[in-house]
């Protein structure tokens, strides 16, 4: 992250020593859930009036800690505005104080992007909609929303709209807020879709001065592309106005099925990389699964990876009572998510030989599905993953087309071989969950991980996971992580 931050600002050409910042982020992508304001002030504060706001006082002063507990911090103050005027308010009184801010959403991020000894500004109290607008000249739908709008909120709110609406792409957690999946430049899950910060129309931030900024995509090109993914950088997001369609015309076809890890992920078959790319020309959406130790042997080369695809189509909704497998699941998640988080996260550290295991059981648990669905149910398959808590990196690296893909099969292969090695020579699992993975487009977002001029480029974002307090995972990541910087052009 800290590379893109230093080339977006090479591409926008900023001074930066105008700007007090001490962001620190490892990740960027769709599990970089948490908005991280500074607020951006000058040496000598202007002789502004503070406003009088009392539902701005802040609350009493406590560790603040993120999802999984592995960041936390003391802030001087927390606040919960809930309008602009309380939002202008906290910040007239962080300049007279000569604090900084930083901002929160859902806190799932495990990166340090929201610690913070200043004041501590929590947006889920931002959490209007608005009704969505056509664009006739345009043919496009929009929905205007304050950033501490969950995904959830916003797909129930959409759903009861004549017509229903939906966001073409989106991440897979439906509890996490647009605010900080926006700035971080979280990816979705269509190929076309890019980042989710690809989806806005406008963007709104109060900026260090307590004054709300607005930015068009129609009207200023280029300093709309930097205010979408800021990372914090220009102050805190206020509204978002986001792309939607309406579903009536478009379902997802959710077709899943499992090959063989070596037709995929083997180095040194060129077939490989041909067959990922025919994944991408066919497919609107593609998801790859690979949970380690899914199959007898000792060697990553006996397992299976499982794809997951989504394509659109005009066929009605499959009823889940006659498709048993999907109505298992649905019913089911809730449970299935308890008992994982009782065996990876309570046991698994004090246990982790069981590791193979229990990927093995998730692997053969994990649904196989060939159903239509509503585009919020395709997209968010999998609920209650917040029951879950884990520990996961993940980094974004080009597709090197030229090359069949051989960048990517090569990292990807890296890891699978490093879990392999690390169990059989120290008996070690760090990686106890999966490995997944995605493509998309690039993004026309400069600060993003997947920014390229080209808006054809393919990029390959990897993610690991592993349950919370696994075991040697933080160490395995960090390895992982430079390896991908160095060897394979990782962000």
């Amino acid at each position: 992250m800290a590379i893109s931050i230093r080339k977006g600002a090479q591409r926008l050409g900023l001074q930066t020593n105008t700007v007090r910042s001490d962001v620190s982020c490892s990740e960027a992508d769709d599990s970089v859930l948490d908005l991280s304001i500074h607020t951006i002030y000058n040496d000598e504060p202007k002789n502004d009036t503070q406003l009088s706001a009392s539902n701005v006082q802040p609350a009493t002063p406590h560790t603040w800690v993120n999802w999984v507990g592995n960041q936390q911090s003391s802030p001087t103050a927390i606040f919960h505005p809930s309008t602009l005027g309380e939002l202008q308010s906290i910040v007239f009184q962080a300049r007279q104080a000569h604090k900084r801010i930083r901002c929160v959403a859902s806190t799932f991020s495990m990166s340090s992007i929201s610690k913070t000894n200043d004041y501590l500004v929590d947006t889920k109290f931002l959490s209007t909609i608005y009704r969505p607008t056509f664009d006739l000249e345009k043919t496009l739908w929009t929905v205007h929303v304050q950033s501490g709008v969950s995904i959830k909120a916003l797909d129930d709110y959409l759903r009861k709209h004549d017509p229903p609406l939906a966001m073409a792409s989106n991440i897979l957690i439906e509890s996490v807020l647009y605010g900080g999946i926006i700035a971080t430049g979280a990816h979705g899950a269509n190929i076309n879709g890019r980042c989710l910060s690809d989806q806005l129309t406008e963007i709104s931030i109060v900026d260090g001065a307590g004054t709300l900024q607005t930015f068009n995509a129609y009207k200023d090109a280029v300093e709309f592309s930097a205010a979408c993914v800021n990372l914090g950088l220009l102050g805190i997001i206020y509204t978002l106005t986001l792309k939607v369609v309406p579903m009536a015309n478009s379902r997802y076809h959710a077709l899943d099925y499992k090959v063989p890890y070596h037709q995929l992920f083997d180095p040194l078959q060129k077939e490989c990389g041909q067959r990922l790319k025919k994944l991408v020309q066919e497919n609107a959406s593609i998801q790859l699964l690979y949970f380690p130790f899914n199959n007898t042997g000792n060697c990553r080369c006996n397992d299976f990876v499982i794809i997951k695809t989504l394509n659109p189509t005009p066929e009605l909704p499959t009823n889940h009572l006659r498709f048993p497998k999907l109505h298992h699941w649905m019913v089911n998640q809730e449970l299935f998510h308890r008992i994982a988080k009782i065996v990876v996260v309570d046991l698994l550290p004090y246990w982790p030989s069981w590791s193979p295991l229990v990927t093995r059981m998730i692997y053969r648990y994990t649904p196989i599905l060939n159903c239509v669905q509503e585009i919020p149910d395709a997209v968010h398959f999998m609920k209650n993953l917040e029951r879950f808590p884990t520990w996961l990196v993940e980094f974004s690296m080009k597709c090197d087309e030229d090359h069949d893909y051989v960048n990517i099969i090569r990292a990807w292969d890296h890891v699978a071989q490093m879990v392999y090695e690390t169990a059989n020579e120290w008996h070690e699992y760090p990686l106890n969950v999966a490995m997944e993975a995605r493509f998309n487009k690039a993004s026309s977002c400069i600060m993003s991980p997947m920014y390229d001029e080209d808006p054809e480029a393919l990029f390959f974002s990897i993610e690991l996971v592993s349950g919370k307090n696994t075991q040697g995972f933080l160490e395995f990541s960090e390895m992982i992580a430079k390896i991908w910087m160095e060897q394979y052009g990782g962000l």
